[in-house]
């Protein structure tokens, strides 16, 4: 996974150059594939006629600070620095295609598809122009960034990013469900770890409509309600695969999907708390788990692959504790095991902050599941922690 913007902020790393030293990373590493990132929380690597494309004016910034650390001189400078990377003269995407002929790497594309702010940047452009699009949680409060899928506007939103995307031809594009769902202003769950959003007017009487039932007057975790509102998901889903089968049939679609467990933040309002220096915080940090792929985000795996709306599924399993390594082939089994074949099973592999050895261990894990393939997420942090040859020492290995 290539995020141009996290090589920038760490090494400098910048342009044509810079997305050369990038790939010819991976050939060393015997890495013959790149997945790199379109953009994060609403944003565009490259000259989008969608989205907003980095960087954004800087008074932006003082409109909607960091939600994290507001007064963090490092994320300050982040913010100054992000003005000097202009997206919207430089085509990541076309240089990326450009290296990768050279080295003789594919290149594939990661889209937050979900994504329009996770706190460390402005909200996007579509939310600020049309914020009575957004979701409501189940005590009536208007999400902070998070769009509602029940409303059409924001499928066709949505379904013009990917469309942009699938005209650069690439042989891959990866929708990112989860990762955009984020944004630690909202409360993204409750506390089984359903999702718990979906309450705005158009989708709750849809759902009286077709079920005769009151979404207030039985749990967010009915079954039927939660997979009503995965039905808008999927609904988008499958619009994506009749645009990309009709014009882009060379182009397959796959889709990240979180695993059961997986950890999610907000930040309670009504309470306060005090970071680790003792600074008093005007908020509380709340942790809860996922109930899974389709509780807790509404991704239909099994619909999705049952009716061939994608060509790949990838399970994310991060690390957060040791027995999330140790339970890692469970977690994105929690996924892969409603795959429906021809549909290929896949994992990202998270490479945090993890020793030399656990690469080696977990893409065994992986090799002995049968995965198709194994992504190394990030690949930054393979460079933070010199981690490049346990990579291509796996890779020989377990490759061939």
């Amino acid at each position: 996974m290539m995020t141009m913007e996290d090589w920038s902020d760490r090494f400098g790393t910048w342009g044509e150059g810079g997305v050369a030293v990038m790939t010819a990373r991976l050939v060393d590493a015997g890495i013959r594939k790149a997945l790199w990132r379109t953009g994060p929380a609403g944003l565009a690597y490259y000259p989008s006629r969608v989205r907003d494309s980095q960087p954004q004016p800087r008074e932006l910034y003082e409109k909607y600070p960091c939600v994290w650390v507001r007064e963090d001189p490092k994320e300050k400078r982040r913010e100054a620095d992000r003005q000097l990377f202009d997206y919207k003269s430089f085509d990541l995407i076309q240089a990326a295609q450009r290296q990768g002929e050279r080295f003789g790497v594919t290149v594939s594309l990661w889209s937050e598809i979900t994504s329009e702010a996770t706190g460390a940047y402005p909200y996007s452009h579509f939310v600020r122009q049309h914020p009575e699009f957004l979701s409501v949680n189940r005590e009536g409060q208007r999400f902070a960034s998070h769009l509602s899928w029940a409303y059409p506007e924001v499928r066709a939103y949505k379904l013009a990013v990917v469309r942009e995307l699938l005209e650069y031809g690439v042989g891959e594009i990866v929708l990112d469900f989860w990762k955009g769902s984020c944004d630690a202003r909202d409360r993204r769950l409750d506390d089984q770890g359903f999702w718990y959003g979906g309450y705005e007017e158009v989708s709750k009487e849809a759902f009286r409509t077709k079920t005769g039932r009151d979404p207030f007057k039985i749990p967010n975790a009915d079954p039927e309600w939660v997979q009503f509102r995965a039905d808008y998901v999927t609904e988008f889903l499958r619009a994506v695969r009749k645009l990309q089968s009709t014009l882009y049939p060379q182009t397959k679609i796959a889709t990240f999907d979180q695993v059961r467990g997986k950890n999610f933040v907000w930040l309670d309002h009504s309470r306060t708390s005090c970071d680790e220096d003792g600074r008093k915080l005007p908020y509380c940090q709340v942790d809860t788990k996922s109930a899974g792929h389709l509780e807790g985000n509404l991704e239909d795996v099994t619909t999705w692959t049952r009716d061939g709306s994608c060509d790949a599924v990838y399970a994310c399993a991060n690390f957060e504790t040791a027995e999330d390594k140790e339970t890692y082939p469970q977690r994105i089994n929690s996924v892969l095991s409603q795959v429906t074949p021809p549909v290929k099973k896949r994992a990202y592999l998270w490479c945090h902050r993890i020793a030399p050895q656990d690469i080696f261990r977990h893409v065994r894990e992986a090799y002995e599941l049968g995965l198709d393939e194994l992504l190394f997420c990030e690949s930054t942090w393979l460079e933070d922690g010199d981690l490049w040859t346990a990579c291509a020492q796996a890779v020989k290995h377990f490759s061939g």
